[in-house]
């Protein structure tokens, strides 16, 4: 079950469930095979924290290192379409300057 929720109006947030015309918008990843093991390596080599795991869903907080504010960082492949979903967003403040979109890059670029 895919626990991913869209964004809000906040521009603090990057997520592959929302429109494509909204600016928040980041496309999901089309891939054959499950890649959350390896995005659980990616997120303890990121010092990303993980909160929540299972075979198709992570869920992490990452921690900026100038202010210390949290951000969830999401995961969810879902394997009937090939599709890996995913979501950062900061936990506090209206915009976060690119961070989010930034940290997806970062991650998918390990991956």
């Amino acid at each position: 079950m895919n626990k991913i929720k869209p964004c809000g109006s906040k521009p603090n947030c990057v997520c592959s469930l929302n429109d494509k015309d909204d600016k928040s918008y980041f496309a999901p990843i089309k891939t054959s095979s499950n890649p959350i093991p390896r995005l659980k390596n990616i997120f303890n080599k990121l010092k990303i924290e993980i909160l929540e795991e299972n075979s198709n869903y992570l869920h992490g907080v990452a921690t900026t290192l100038f202010f210390r504010f949290k951000d969830d960082v999401e995961f969810y492949y879902d394997e009937s379409l090939g599709l890996l979903h995913l979501k950062s967003k900061s936990r506090v403040g209206h915009s976060d300057l690119g961070t989010n979109r930034k940290r997806i890059k970062k991650i998918l670029k390990e991956l």
